[in-house]
Order: C-alpha cells, then structure tokens, then sequence
C-alpha cells in the first residue's frame, strides 16, 4: 500500500525532503488522506504522523528519526541543538541523563508563545530522536498537537535532527 505523501522521495540521504501530491488514479489512496511515512535512508529511518499533505507542505503529529549505530546522548542533545534551525524556535537542554531516559529539549522559554513548545526526546542509546508539538492547558495539562511545516522547513528539520544524532556525515 502507499503511504500519502510519500513519492518523489531522495533515496540517498535525508537531504531536500519533499512532500510531492502525484496525481491520483483510480483505486489509490488520497495522498493528503492521514497516515505514517516512513522512510529508510543508508542507515537511518525516519518516521512522520502526517495529519494532512498539502502542495506546499504537511501537518505532523510526531517526526520520530532513527539510526542503527548507538551514540553519546550528550554530544548528540548539544549538536541538535545547534543543527534545529528548522524550526523556528530555539531548543535547549531540560534534562540530559542517559540511564534515567536519554534527554529531553525543548523550546527555549522566550520562544514559547501561546503554551506552545516544540520537545525532542531523545533515546537512551542515541539511536533515536523524537519530535514533537504540545500545548499548555488552561490547567496547566499538556496535550500534543500537530504542527505545519513546509516541505523546505521540514527538510532542513530532519537534517538537523539527523546530524544532531551524528546519522549523516559519518565515516
């Protein structure tokens, strides 16, 4: 089956992603329809909960990448957090702590507006990172929501999160 918004991606690396809607015959799925990307790429995998799919670009629930090889949870949360300009936000460090989790980033708080922060997880080998959207409640519960993003701004999202995880660019 294919997934929506999934053709006309590179198959090298995760460079120039783009989020191509082909033209639809009989039978196939909406390409804007909901559903899981999921994308393999040398050695690094990236998954997206894509809520929508549009010419321009597409509304994520969650961007999960991964890699094969283990990595040092600190050097990766303060490389992503040079490499996360794709975002728009600032990210910084809340907790950086291997055997409790791995690492949490988030949104720096001059950059939080209106409760809403961008959260990257992540894993406690370095073999994966996390991103996500939430929302602050009016009582203070916090609650995941999708964000939009360009197909230019999601590209150089996951390169970031990529090289941030020391995925791309190694030898």
């Amino acid at each position: 089956m294919k997934y929506p918004c999934t053709s006309g991606f590179p198959s090298v690396q995760p460079r120039a992603v783009v989020l191509p809607i082909p033209a639809r015959q009989a039978g196939e799925p909406d390409p804007g329809a909901p559903g899981r990307l999921e994308i393999e790429l040398g050695g690094v995998s990236l998954e997206a909960d894509v809520v929508e799919c549009e010419r321009i670009g597409a509304t994520v629930d969650r961007l999960r990448l991964r890699r094969e090889q283990p990595g040092d949870v600190q050097a990766q949360a303060d490389a992503i957090v040079g490499r996360m300009r794709g975002l728009g936000e600032r990210v910084q460090p809340v907790e950086v702590e291997p055997s409790l989790g791995g690492a949490v980033l988030r949104t720096t708080p001059d950059d939080v507006v209106d409760g809403r922060f961008y959260e990257i997880s992540v894993g406690d080998d370095g073999r994966q990172a996390d991103l996500e959207r939430w929302k602050i409640g009016e009582q203070g519960q916090r609650q995941r929501e999708p964000f939009t993003v360009t197909r230019d701004k999601l590209g150089r999202v996951v390169d970031g999160l990529a090289e941030g995880l020391g995925a791309v660019g190694e030898e």
